[in-house]
């Protein structure tokens, strides 16, 4: 070796060693700076024509352990998702507070039950502590889910900011990849960007999770765990949408990127349910679970106290006191056709003296008996809810003497409601209670004999009904004694009647007791006015006043439609139903079958009747219960379905054809009769004609339609309060061309569908005497919390319906329900998908007030499938034409396609929707973008959604827009 080359070795020597300095003092220096990593210098031997000539530095190199550095990243991203978390979790646990609070709900819970333990014994002195208790624990719950939904809010604003800080880091990121991959071309150091743009994956991985791949330029490209890009060749835009006010119904399902509120999106695709680490993490479970799963919860709380203690409450409506005015808090959608029946005893209706003595008693089943016996409506389980109003109007104008006084109705919030006279110083109590037993009134004049020997000079028949659906009668006649009758009850079987003395009667007197063997509640029939009997009102048989109170279970129908139809009682499936008309079966597919109903028709004849006419879709049959046969219609596919004319309505006998023999029709409803005039030779749809267009039968609700089966055409006249109607003018009668009315065959066979709720207790169903009551509209209906694999066990239905849809909110005026039908096996997201698909109504554009002027032509409405009808429109034609058009369409009315005329006071549009809930499309060239063309959109009144609760789910319904829903059918049974 040369002595030149030596020495450059031993210069090279102290150059590298010097370079290995300078990396080791920068090293030294930058140990607090915040992203810097250790540099190490990489040496290399330098060889010059195969012979060593020293040492020289190759380059500068990062110590680094990426797999460490993910590790640590994470463990970031995991600490942040759990302080951030926390923070939420210690305002709630600072909201409800401990136990041994004075202030805490749990405190406040025990103290309202104090008063109420304490009211027991000093009622007078403690109902105002009663009251405030509760008052102070429901001010406690509306305070913590305001709280809460401020908290929502503010989550759904922190994950505003996140997101900004995520679209931060990730701008900064491409900027320094951009930097990289240039001085690395150059041949420029990289290490020290490296280092700023591990500071910002640390950064980014406190937000959200991701993955990131190195690029040969030294670059990196960075995805969700999924596969969304977040940084390819640029930086994505990470979006998120805040919203100013959060609602309880508010909600969003990360799985399936819906909800009323917005998730975490990038280009148009929603990466929520791929962010499982990092703030963002922690904000979308703190916003979309845990606190909602926290209102759950106080909403559980409170409706179980709201539930229980106005059950309570009511048990003894103002009893024994009474009270003059209530006032309920159930708010009915259709007093016409909702329906209720009792079952496990009856509720007595008692006026009460101002001493506390009664003024007169009966039973809410005595009541509605007479009710419909007086209107010639057969005895039937069901009546509507404006049907029992009036029921008890009849009674209560009869106990003060009054005639057509409105005493109880449905209030114009669809609230039932009861006034006694102000100046009376009556007062009304309800009380429920078991009727096994029933007993007669105690008269010195009659009942003296204790062998029951002198004939009580009473006749007509004692009918009991008992809760197994049997039928007990006899017939009393005047010469009958107290024994004989009780005789002719015990020969019967079922039953047992006995004479009791009354204690302390002097002389001694005597009462007769009839006793359900089988311990089954009953119900007595009325005397029927008309046939002058007097057994029940002579003997003044009761249910008796020693029986136990007990809730009596409410029955409610929501909109006169179910699954399955049964019908009352026979004696027989083979005697005579003495039923006559057309019985026309419809569901969501529209009509499914006309069965012509004659007089000496049976029901099993009838049941023969439906089945040869549909037997794909509808199986009659017939059942036994107790003594008596009874028809049961169901529909095959487990799809809710509805029988025209239910519900009070009228119709003449079926004919093949009709030439009237009279020219006048006199309809009579409440007293009032309202009569119309026609040719004589009219047909069926000349009389409809005159009845609808007369204004002063319209507005008292009184609608005719002519029905036809392709043979035989009737009359059908309904009224929309549901009340009795009743005929005469010389247009009616028995014979050829004369129109003989009868009750509808649904109604006088009292085919009913089966319940969709259960409530324990008549005045807690109607609200009565609610000592807590709900102050705000409900507007979301939410499941009980359920497992993610839940399915249903049986076909369900679910009718959504609110009042504002109908009546004074022109914006969402339209369907009066949704009836959806959902198959065995449906999931919630199955069940969440079908309602937000069905409803719906199509609204055409907004415009000004008359605006609109069709073009001539043709617009076809469709179910998706098959087109349902067409009308055809005329130039010109105004939208009020084209809706009454649509109405007229028998095709669509038949498949329950409906359309009105909707407006906000300034512009107008056409709302189209069907009654089932079926989604509809339109076609033809009536259907555009044009001037004079209808370009119809969807507008979704009713929203459902998945709630992820812990381990399990909720279903969570709301009505857009915060208008008023009820929620009733099968499916809730399986989910509440």
């Amino acid at each position: 070796m040369s002595i030149n080359l030596a020495l450059e070795s031993a210069l090279s020597g102290l150059l590298t060693s010097q370079k290995a300095l300078d990396v080791v003092s920068n090293n030294i220096s930058n140990l607090n700076t915040p992203g810097y990593s250790r540099k190490v210098l990489v040496e290399e031997s330098n060889v010059v024509n195969g012979v060593g000539a020293g040492v020289m530095a190759q380059s500068i190199q990062r110590s680094v352990d990426q797999g460490l550095t993910n590790t640590l990243q994470t463990a970031n991203g995991t600490l942040t998702q759990f302080t951030s978390a926390d923070s939420y979790y210690s305002q709630m646990q600072n909201m409800f507070g401990t136990p041994s609070d004075q202030s805490s709900i749990s405190s406040l819970i025990q103290t309202m039950a104090n008063a109420v333990q304490t009211m027991e014994s000093t009622p007078d002195q403690t109902v105002t502590t009663v009251t405030n208790a509760a008052s102070q624990v429901t001010n406690s719950l509306q305070t913590m889910s305001t709280k809460i939904q401020a908290s929502r809010a503010d989550a759904d604003q922190q994950i505003g900011a996140a997101v900004t800080a995520v679209n931060t880091a990730l701008g900064n990121i491409a900027n320094l990849n951009n930097e990289i991959a240039t001085n690395g071309v150059s041949g420029v150091s990289t290490d020290d960007l490296k280092d700023q743009r591990d500071q910002q994956l640390k950064t980014l991985a406190s937000y959200i999770n991701f993955v990131a791949f190195d690029r040969p330029d030294g670059s990196l490209s960075i995805y969700t765990n999924q596969g969304s890009p977040l940084l390819d060749a640029q930086a994505q835009t990470v979006n998120h949408n805040s919203t100013a006010a959060v609602e309880p119904r508010m909600s969003f399902d990360a799985a399936s990127g819906t909800g009323a509120l917005q998730g975490v999106s990038v280009n148009g695709k929603d990466i929520s349910s791929q962010i499982t680490n990092g703030k963002l993490a922690a904000l979308l479970q703190v916003r979309d679970s845990i606190l909602p799963n926290l209102q759950s919860q106080i909403d559980t709380l409170a409706q179980a106290m709201q539930t229980t203690l106005n059950q309570v409450n009511n048990r003894g409506t103002s009893w024994p006191t009474g009270g003059q005015s209530f006032t309920g808090s159930k708010t009915f959608i259709d007093p016409a056709q909702q329906r209720i029946s009792l079952s496990g005893g009856d509720s007595s209706m008692v006026l009460v003296n101002a001493d506390g003595s009664e003024k007169a008693r009966t039973t809410i089943s005595t009541i509605m008996q007479s009710y419909l016996q007086s209107a010639n409506i057969p005895l039937t389980d069901s009546y509507s809810i404006n049907q029992l109003a009036d029921g008890m109007n009849g009674w209560l104008n009869t106990q003060f003497n009054t005639t057509g006084i409105t005493y109880a109705q449905v209030n114009p919030s669809g609230q039932f409601s009861i006034q006694l006279p102000q100046t009376s110083t009556v007062s009304l109590a309800f009380r429920d209670q078991r009727t096994q037993q029933f007993e007669s009134g105690v008269s010195s004049d009659n009942l003296t004999s204790a062998s029951g020997g002198k004939a009580m000079n009473v006749t007509g028949p004692l009918t009991f009904r008992d809760s197994a659906g049997n039928v007990y009668s006899t017939t009393v006649s005047a010469t009958d004694s107290l024994m004989d009758i009780a005789n002719k009850i015990n020969a019967l079987g079922g039953l047992t009647a006995s004479m009791t003395a009354v204690s302390g009667s002097s002389p001694q007197l005597y009462q007769l007791q009839v006793t359900n063997n089988a311990g089954n509640d009953m119900t007595l029939d009325p005397d029927a006015p008309s046939s002058g009997a007097t057994a029940v009102s002579g003997l003044g048989i009761n249910a008796s006043r020693s029986q136990a109170a007990s809730d009596v279970a409410v029955n409610f129908n929501a909109d006169g439609t179910g699954t399955n139809f049964t019908s009352s009682g026979y004696v027989s499936a083979s005697v005579q139903a003495n039923v006559t008309g057309e019985l026309s079966f419809r569901d969501s597919n529209g009509l499914m079958a006309n069965v012509l109903v004659s007089a000496t028709d049976s029901l099993a004849t009838i049941a023969q009747h439906i089945n040869a006419a549909n037997p794909r879709s509808l199986n009659a049959s017939v059942s036994t219960a107790g003594n008596r046969a009874h028809l049961v219609v169901t529909n095959l596919a487990g799809n809710q379905m509805s029988i025209d004319g239910s519900g009070g309505g009228y119709q003449s006998s079926p004919a093949a054809a009709f030439s009237s023999a009279g020219t006048a029709l006199t309809v009579t409803s409440g007293g009032t009769a309202y009569t119309v005039n026609f040719a004589a030779g009219s047909n069926l749809g000349v009389v409809a004609g005159a009845i609808n267009t007369n204004a002063v039968m319209t507005a008292a609700g009184i609608k005719a339609t002519v029905g036809t089966d392709g043979t035989n055409s009737w009359l059908s006249v309904t009224n929309a309060s549901g009340l009795p109607l009743s005929f005469s003018g010389n247009a009616t009668g028995n014979g050829a061309n004369l129109l003989q009315f009868n009750l509808n065959p649904s109604d006088a066979l009292g085919l009913a569908p089966p319940p969709d709720q259960t409530v324990a207790g008549f005045s807690n169903f109607l609200g009565l005497n609610d000592l807590l009551v709900t102050g705000r509209p409900v507007t979301t209906f939410e499941s009980q919390t359920l497992t993610k694999n839940f399915t249903t066990t049986t076909s369900s239905n679910l009718d959504l319906s609110s009042a504002e849809w109908v009546n004074g909110d022109p914006a969402t005026g339209g369907p009066q329900s949704f009836n959806l039908n959902f198959a065995a096996g449906s999931t919630l997201a199955d069940i969440a998908k079908q309602i937000n698909a069905q409803a719906v109504t199509y609204d055409s554009t907004h415009l000004q007030l008359g605006a609109f002027k069709a073009q001539a032509g043709t617009l076809t409405v469709g179910n998706g499938i098959v087109p349902i009808g067409t009308v055809s429109l005329g130039a010109g034609d105004s939208l009020s034409t084209v809706a009454a058009k649509i109405n007229a369409n028998t095709s669509m009315a038949a498949a329950g396609v409906r359309a009105i005329v909707a407006t906000d006071g300034s512009n107008e549009w056409l709302r189209v929707y069907d009654q089932q809930g079926v989604p509809l499309n339109f076609s033809g060239p009536a259907q555009g973008q044009l001037a004079g063309q209808l370009a119809f959109n969807n507008n979704q009144l009713v929203t459902a959604a998945i709630a992820v609760d812990g381990s399990g789910q909720r279903l969570r319904v709301y009505s857009n827009n915060n208008r008023t829903l009820q929620a009733t059918g099968t499916l809730t049974t399986q989910t509440n």
